[in-house]
């Protein structure tokens, strides 16, 4: 996996005729889930009861920042970063594929972020037990298609809904983080109509 992830399963959206066209083809409540500025681990966990738990395919990998990622962060070409793709699991269903890059610092914020990407914990809750406030921005919603990825309920390979977006330490933050994510639904999660 390189950090061209990001761009390359954006490149297979199906449907990007406006945000607000894809959004009113989800129920209220997937429109809620995939606007969300606040955690995705703690929405998730809501909804179902129960505990979220993390199936890591990559963790921690340092990739470079690409001319797209560049552009994207607002990094220097070339910055060293570090990659983690994962699915977020339910009663071990995988309900959401996630891919992550972020920008690294030196010091004690690298040795931070390096601890929460190597985990098998969820970002959120990793950020949540650092006390390190994050923000959204630049997000974008699609459908997407990938036979590649395996989520619950998507045997029909249909679309599925994805969204991606900054995410980013906010002011006064003792830890500094600057990523780019993508997030993909099962259809189990978000349906789309």
């Amino acid at each position: 996996m390189n950090s061209s992830l990001l761009k390359t399963l954006w490149n297979r959206v199906v449907d990007s005729g406006g945000d607000d066209l894809i959004l009113g083809r989800l129920t209220e409540e997937g429109r809620e889930l995939i606007v969300s500025t606040s955690s995705l681990t703690t929405a998730i966990e809501a909804l179902y009861g129960s505990h979220l738990s993390v199936e890591v395919n990559e963790s921690a990998c340092e990739v470079l920042i690409d001319d797209y990622l560049s552009d994207y962060l607002g990094l220097p070409l070339g910055s060293t970063a570090l990659e983690r793709e994962v699915y977020l699991c339910v009663g071990g269903r995988r309900v959401v594929y996630a891919h992550s890059v972020f920008a690294l610092s030196a010091g004690e914020e690298e040795t931070a972020l390096r601890a929460m990407l190597a985990s098998n914990e969820p970002l959120g809750r990793s950020l949540a037990a650092r006390n390190v406030p994050f923000e959204k921005d630049k997000l974008e919603v699609a459908l997407v298609e990938d036979g590649e990825l395996t989520l619950d309920g998507n045997g029909s390979k249909a679309p599925l809904i994805a969204r991606r977006y900054r995410l980013f330490s906010s002011e006064g933050s003792d830890i500094n983080i600057n990523g780019a994510l993508i997030e993909v639904f099962a259809p189990t999660l978000i349906r789309v109509g």
